[in-house]
This record gives C-alpha cells, structure tokens and sequence, in this order.
C-alpha cells in the first residue's frame, strides 16, 4: 500500500502524466537540430548589441563629475539596462513561441501520424501538453541566458528584486498564452507561415487593437477611462509591464495597477488553459478523423464545421464548361488565380476586415485630434504603409517556391516548357500583384492629402523611387530564400534575419565605429521619413527651388541633390536585386522535393 502511494506521488512530481513520451521525444529531436543553437547565439547577440548600444549612449550623455557622482549614475544606467532586457525578452520570447510552436500539431496532421498517437496509451492530454512544453523549455532557457546580466546589473542598485520577478512571471504568462494560440492554430491549417500569422495577428488585435478601439470610442464620447484601464491592466501584459516599469523608473511607490501583476498572471494562466483544455479536445476529433478519412486533409474546419457535404468523385464532376484561354504568363494566372477554400476565404476577408478597421480607427482619431496635418503623422502613416507592405512581400515571397515543394507541386511545375527565368518572373509579378492594394493605398494617402494642401506635389514623384528601391530588393531576397530551402518556415526566418541584419545591425555597428548615421540612409524607409518630413507642415507651400532635405550624411539638400542620391541607392539596390534573382533562376531545380 506504501509502495502504491509513494510510486503515484512519485508519477505526480515526475510529471510524466502530463507529458508523456512526446516530451522527451521532442527534446531528443530539438536537441539534434542546429537551428535551435542557431537561435540561442542570435538572441544573445541581439541583447548583447542593444545594452552595449543603450550603455554607450549613457556613458556619453552623462555629464562629467566627481566619482561619486558618477557612481549614483551607476543606479539610473541599471534601470534602463534592466528595462531593455525585461522588455526585450519579454516581446522576442512572445513571437519565438507563437513561431515555434506553428508545427507542433500541423506537422503530426501533414504526416498522417496523430492518428497513430492516438492508438498508442498516449492520451490527447499529453501530446498536446508534451508538444507545448518541450517548445516552451528552448524558450525558458532563452529567458535563462538573461539571468546573470540582470544579477550583475542590479549590483548597480536602484532596481528591487520584485520588479525583476514581475517581469520575469509576466512574461512567462504572456508566452505561455501565445503557445497556447499557435498551437490552437495549428489544427486549423497546415502551412507553419498561416499558422504563426494568424496567432500574431490575434495578438496584436488583442494587447493593441482593442484598447485603441477603446481609446477612441471613449475620447469619441468623452466618458472616463479610469475604469478600462484598470480593466486592460488585468488583462493586457503590455499594460502592466509598463505600469509596474513606470513605477520602478520614477521610484514612486507601487500603486494598486502596478501591484496588480500576481491577479494578472491568474488572468492569463486561466485564459491559456481554457485554449489548451479546448485544443485537446479537438486533437481527438482530428485524430479519429485522420483514422477514419482516407483524404490527406483532416485539419479542423472551425468556421463551416456545421457543412456536412459528401466528396465528389471525379467522375461526377462536370466539366461541360468552356474552356478558358490564359493570356500572358500561366504563373501569373496561377499565382492570381489560385483556388481559396472556405477557410482561406474567410480568413481573408477577416484579414481585410481587421485592416480596414485599424486604418478607419486610426484616420478618425487623428482627423478629430487634428493631427492629420503635423508632419510626424504624415510620416508614421507612408512608415507604416511601407512596412506593411514590406511585411506582406516577405511573406509572399518566401513562401512562393516553397509552398510548391510542400505541396509536391514543384516538381511537376518543373516539367513543363518553362524555363527557370519564365517562372521566376511569373511568380515575381503575381505576387506584386496580390500586394498592389497596399502600395495604391500608399499613393492614394500621398495623392489626396497633396490635394488637400497637407504635402507637397513633389512628395509623391519622390516617393516612387524608395519604394521601387523597397520592392525590388524584399521581393528578389523572399524569391532567393525560398528557391533552396525546403520548407517555409525557414525561408522566412531567412528573409527576416537577413533584412534585420542588413537593416538594423549592420547599420549599428557601423555607426558605432564611425560615429555617424549615415548608413541608414541606404533604407527606402529611412529615405520616405526624410521625404515625408521635408514635404509637410510648413514645407509643403514651398517652391521646388525652396525645399532642402536633411540626411543622415549631410542636412539642408537642394531637391536636385535628394534625388541623385536617390537614384544612387536605387541603382544599388537593383544591382543587389538582380544578383537575388540570378541565385534564385540558378536555385530552382535544386532541393525539388519536400523534406521528409
């Protein structure tokens, strides 16, 4: 009888009744694999770079004084470098788990293997629980890597260990949420760059979406936001790291929001296990779907699950319809016209919802605020066309080639009389295509706020250069990453680690070794900012002769002289554009079918 209660306390504390074997399975694979130490050093690099990019911006902003003024200087630096970290782990750990967590179940569906799970003893529970958890340790770990530097760093003195530990349990919290929606997710889909998208863009709706809406219907109405501040407070991560880091920069005392973390925490606790309790049901439905179903698609339809309709032999299907002539390039046709089931087509349309609200949302509030014509909004709005366009061509690009092989398509797109550079091209212009809406929504804003007197005429001629700059070189890279990898998730971890190094960390480093910024004016973004910045508010009445631009590398540059550095960076960024594009032609039929 002892034996039997010291043998199930034992399984209690073991937590093998959670996991099961899929936790130590996974750990087995994930230890073998080279991209899991791959991120360890890129996210150590990344933190190293921003406290050594913040400690030398405070060393030479401090004034110079005695030592013992300088030691007190010591305190202030530990709260900033210790908010960086904190902050800094907190948004990067968040994104690592809705990412890694993408094909967690997604991946046991595509290979027909969650049925066979589910014969064994292994029970729904645990292969949920062992998938989430085996993820979620490499990204604790990563959390780990901090530890010492915020030890060491609060020797430095002005930062309490309860801040450090608030920290540490929000975002533990916070990531634990975001697992818990990828892997939610991921019976709804297959493909890992759907699954991590839509569990960003949830997230995004959730900690930023809905207080903006908040905001404005409250400051709409003039009623009071005491209330629902304290309400997202309880349920916003965001918002309660930064009350409790206000609290602790300022020194004042906790107030009841910033000590308000531990019922925070219970809050996001009981939200993860409400998505996890309801993954696992759904496991079990997919898995006996996938035993009883002889179809290679058995992920759960969430939103026509009430549709009960019968497949259709081909036999039965009718093709008595007319034939319809391609004109131009079949991959155009194919990339425009591919077929969208219900899921694709209502994902769409609440993708385009959600957008539509957020810039409807956002023009209100600044038109009622009469902000629209200050200079800083003209610029945040082209910034942030810009970068949602660039977001949305990475996205196209690096899943273009590689979706084929997941498919098992690209192998028969290869057979037919198409030639590398033929197919290459088609997929370039369908996916400039599919993202026209977002660059005519840019040129549309510039267009009639230009008639309206807030731009000058000039701004929009300008702009055509650092976005043509922009385009060529994200869509050549998404198209050169996606031609030798073999699955999509990597090509686009490539395509953003390769615009973050050549965007972000180059730049600094250089900048830290020449003093200067002027790098950073070879980025079509940094270059719209300058353009926007010097063609509205007081510069948007100016004759052409009038205007200057301030660069990086030098202010006060006639328009003749903006536009031949322009034309310059332009000129590089097709030379580089060009090179992506003949590695990619040369990368087609290498790599052609899916990994195992």
């Amino acid at each position: 009888m002892i034996t039997a209660i010291t043998n199930r306390l034992g399984r209690l504390a073991g937590l093998t009744w959670l996991t099961g074997p899929i936790f130590d399975k996974e750990l087995l694979v994930s230890s073998r694999r080279a991209r899991y130490y791959t991120l360890r050093f890129v996210y150590l690099i990344l933190l190293t770079i921003c406290v050594a990019i913040l400690w030398i911006e405070m060393v030479e902003t401090s004034s110079p004084g005695s030592p013992a003024y300088q030691t007190s200087r010591m305190a202030e630096a530990g709260k900033h470098i210790i908010t960086l970290i904190i902050w800094f782990q907190f948004i990067v750990a968040q994104f690592l788990a809705a990412t890694m967590l993408s094909n967690s179940l997604s991946e046991e569906i595509k290979k027909q293997t969650l049925g066979l799970l589910m014969t064994t003893p292994i029970t729904s529970l645990q292969i949920v629980m062992g998938k989430l958890l085996s993820k979620l340790l490499h990204i604790i770990l990563l959390l780990a890597m901090s530890l010492p530097l915020l030890a060491v760093v609060r020797v430095f003195g002005g930062v309490i260990w309860d801040f450090l530990i608030a920290g540490l349990c929000i975002t533990l919290t916070a990531v634990l949420l975001a697992g818990s929606i990828s892997i939610t997710f991921s019976l709804s889909t297959k493909k890992n760059r759907q699954i991590t998208t839509r569990a960003v863009s949830i997230l995004i709706f959730l900690y930023l979406g809905i207080p903006s809406l908040t905001a404005g219907i409250l400051h709409f109405y003039n009623l009071p936001g005491q209330n629902f501040e304290t309400f997202f407070t309880y349920t916003n991560p965001f918002f309660t790291l930064a009350a409790l880091t206000d609290s602790m920069i300022s020194g004042s005392p906790a107030t009841t929001v910033s000590a308000s973390w531990p019922l925070h925490c219970i809050i996001m606790l009981a939200g993860s296990v409400l998505l996890l309790t309801l993954t696992t049901i759904l496991v079990r439905k997919v898995a006996l779907r996938q035993i009883n179903s002889s179809s290679t698609n058995q992920s759960i339809n969430w939103f026509c699950w009430w549709k009960k309709s019968a497949p259709v032999h081909p036999d039965q299907q009718d093709f008595n319809g007319p034939i319809r002539r391609i004109k131009g390039s079949p991959i155009v046709w194919k990339e425009i016209k591919a077929p969208l089931n219900e899921k694709k087509i209502f994902w769409r349309r609440l993708t385009n919802f959600f957008f539509a609200l957020i810039i409807i949302t956002a023009y209100s509030i600044c038109i009622w605020k009469n902000w629209m014509l200050e200079t800083e909004t003209q610029v945040a709005f082209v910034i942030a066309y810009l970068v949602i366009g660039m977001t949305t061509l990475i996205s196209f690009g690096s899943s273009s080639i590689t979706s084929e092989r997941e498919a098992r398509t690209w192998p028969l797109l290869l057979t037919t009389p198409l030639d590398n550079w033929q197919i290459i091209k088609g997929k370039a212009l369908g996916i400039l295509r599919r993202s026209l809406p977002l660059w005519l929504l840019l040129f549309g804003h510039v267009a009639v706020f230009t008639c309206i007197g807030a731009i000058h005429p000039s701004a929009i001629f300008l702009l055509i250069i650092p976005v043509a700059s922009l385009v060529s070189i994200t869509l050549s890279a998404g198209l050169f990453f996606s031609s030798w990898p073999r699955k999509t998730v990597t090509a686009t971890n490539l395509t953003i680690g390769f615009f973050v190094l050549i965007g972000l960390i180059f730049p600094i480093f250089v900048g830290i070794g020449c003093h200067g910024e002027g790098i950073f004016s070879s980025n079509p973004i940094v270059q719209a900012g300058i353009i926007m910045g010097s063609s509205t508010g007081s510069h948007a009445d100016r004759d052409l002769s009038q205007l200057s631009y301030d660069w990086p590398i030098r202010e006060n540059q006639s328009l003749i002289s903006t536009i031949f550095h322009l034309i310059i960076f332009l000129i590089i960024n097709l030379a580089a554009s060009y090179s992506f594009t003949a590695l990619a032609t040369i990368n087609l039929r290498y790599n052609i079918f899916p990994a195992k």
